[in-house]
């Protein structure tokens, strides 16, 4: 076994949705302004520039023009192709991540948690606000698991945190909670030789070697799978894959967006139209 145990934070997912905001997401926000840029440098070039360079300079027109046009239909295509696939992921969901991802932004939030010995754990006794919200497991009462954040040693969070959010009161898996990568506490543990011996060094680096190369995962999945409850956990993933109807309005609200630039590129044409008839007549 490994020569220290890692405890770390697991934190309930939780989400915002977005609607309107969708919309721009899939691209940041200086390749919008990238995207601006070029479409703005492409449309002086047809409305000034292109003319010019063809009546100045007729043989290096082709030499100019074919160039730039393939450009515009390269990227025309990867930057529409790109922003279709990022838009449809999204549209399954339409949610952004609000919980915290690292150690810092846990304790700056307002997630309780929830441990049987909190004295045990020297980074809430050096953490006064973060102990002030940590509640106290008492095995005779329920907890909503959905709202508090559990303290589980790292390498077995995927396995058990099933079988502990069931302690609580409700079985969640692994794809309710998200496991801060940063281990809170860190205990020697069990191992075949003293702590002093100079072997100990050489036999973390063949446990080092196992977990690389996956055999360690391996060997503690085949472990800790005989206790848990398979069916459960395939009901809750084909839960989370069930389609809803509230996962089709970001459809409409994206359609919706459509057809209103579709009216406004059609009423400037008609503008355009007439000014360019009245234009004519006189």
């Amino acid at each position: 076994m490994p020569s220290q145990y890692r405890w770390c934070l697991a934190v309930p997912k939780t989400y915002n949705r977005i609607l309107h905001q969708q919309v721009f997401e899939p691209y940041a926000t200086d390749l919008w302004v990238m995207i601006a840029i070029i479409a703005c440098g492409y449309l002086l070039y047809n409305l000034c520039l292109k003319d010019a360079l063809q009546r100045r300079h007729p043989n290096a027109f082709p030499i100019v023009n074919t160039p730039l046009h393939i450009l515009r239909i390269l990227l025309l295509f990867l930057l529409t192709e790109y922003y279709t696939a990022l838009l449809s992921s999204n549209l399954g969901l339409s949610l952004m991540p609000s919980y915290p991802k690292t150690l810092g932004q846990f304790q700056k939030s307002t997630i309780p948690l929830i441990t049987k010995r909190p004295d045990l754990y020297h980074f809430l006794l050096s953490n006064p606000d973060l102990l002030a919200r940590t509640i106290t497991w008492n095995l005779s009462k329920r907890y909503d698991p959905t709202g508090l954040a559990l303290i589980l040693l790292c390498d077995l969070f995927p396995y058990t945190i099933s079988q502990t959010s069931q302690l609580l009161s409700k079985e969640l898996s692994r794809h309710h909670y998200h496991m801060i990568n940063e281990p809170v506490q860190s205990i020697i543990s069990v191992s075949p030789f003293l702590r002093t011996s100079p072997l100990l060094p050489r036999f973390q680096l063949y446990v080092d070697r196992l977990y690389e190369a996956g055999i360690w995962d391996y060997v503690v999945r085949k472990w800790t799978l005989g206790a848990m409850h398979p069916t459960t956990s395939g009901n809750n993933a084909l839960d989370l894959s069930i389609l809803t109807l509230e996962h089709f309005l970001p459809v409409f609200i994206v359609g919706g967006y459509l057809y209103l630039l579709a009216i406004g590129i059609f009423l400037l044409e008609v503008i355009i139209y007439r000014i360019l008839r009245s234009l004519n007549v006189r």
